[in-house]
């Protein structure tokens, strides 16, 4: 093969990479906005009584709720299939009390694209928040019902209208089956053979992110060329402290697919290789449903909560007796 050939095929096949690691960084970005904006918000509650700090930073709020929702916009604009994208999109809503543009917003989408009846949940927790308790009940109901023909029977073709009133007691089933199981049974038959695999092209790319991050400043280059200002930013700072201030870097590639062992061993042999310290772990839909288990079950301790009297009275009309 000439010299030329093996940088086209160098090209081509970094053109691949940067393809597959661009949904990841959708989702960075999407997380970045998300977190501005309740930096934001959490700055106007701070205020507290002070008028002219309360204007202030209601003022800088209302900038950063626009560019916020703007960019969240444009983000599902440029990947409308990704569940992620639609679900901090909706939060960002929330957080702005406007539940009712949220829920127009996902149900649209899901209009647009049946597939994404993964927003289901978003959607009645929206509705609760709304104190709309029937939709709330209705979004999980058909959530269950889609979620449930997803596992057992994988995608098929056809109106999915016209494939529940087809399947309406075949899934009721599954589902009182899936609930009367174990967890880690109910998890492995729902997410064992039957479920997507995952591609090679996806788990090798994120863990090249390791290799761009604490490799030379040529692959950080290539990799950040394309992004956003903010995502930029962000990973320049991360690579700052994996690099220079003794962090390690943690990558978790979370999947409701499988994964096979030889796949999981080819990425971490990619992270270990990275110019640092570096860790790679993958939860497939298995070992995923597992840790969920363990939580319901209450392996993780339990967050305390402290009950605090309040009686009127003090300085600020509201006193906390002990």
């Amino acid at each position: 093969m000439t010299e030329d050939a093996q940088e086209q095929v160098g090209d081509e096949e970094r053109g691949s990479a940067d393809d597959t690691l661009r949904p990841y960084l959708r989702r960075f970005e999407a997380r970045i906005h998300g977190a501005e904006l309740r930096a934001a918000l959490q700055a106007v509650r701070d205020a507290g009584s002070d008028d002219a700090a309360r204007a202030r930073a209601t003022e800088q709020a209302r900038g950063q709720m626009d560019a916020s929702l703007a960019a969240l916009e444009r983000l599902t604009r440029e990947d409308p299939s990704d569940v992620a994208l639609w679900q901090a999109l909706a939060d960002a809503y929330l957080q702005t009390a406007r539940a009712d543009e949220a829920v127009e917003r996902l149900e649209a989408a899901m209009k647009d694209d049946p597939t994404l009846f993964g927003l289901l949940p978003t959607v009645a927790q929206l509705q609760v928040a709304r104190n709309d308790l029937p939709a709330a009940e209705a979004a999980l109901t058909a959530f269950g019902l889609d979620a449930a023909s997803a596992l057992q029977r994988g995608p098929t073709s056809g109106p999915p209208q016209a494939r529940r009133a087809h399947a309406e007691d075949e899934d009721l089933e599954a589902i009182e089956r899936w609930i009367g199981e174990p967890p880690d049974v109910a998890s492995r038959r729902a997410l064992g053979s039957g479920a997507k695999a995952e591609k090679r092209s996806d788990v090798t790319a994120f863990a090249h992110l390791a290799l761009a991050l604490l490799g030379p400043s040529d692959g950080f280059v290539t990799l950040a060329k394309d992004l956003s200002p903010e995502v930029s930013r962000k990973l320049e700072e991360a690579r700052i402290r994996v690099t220079r201030r003794g962090y390690a870097l943690q990558l978790y590639y979370v999947t409701s697919g499988r994964c096979s062992p030889s796949l999981r061993e080819e990425a971490d042999r990619i992270v270990r290789g990275a110019d640092g310290n570096a860790a790679f772990q993958l939860f497939d839909g298995a070992g995923a449903m597992l840790l969920l288990a363990d939580y319901l079950d209450g392996v993780a301790p339990p967050v305390p909560s402290l009950d605090l009297e309040i009686e009127s009275g003090g300085e600020n009309g509201t006193a906390l007796r002990n």
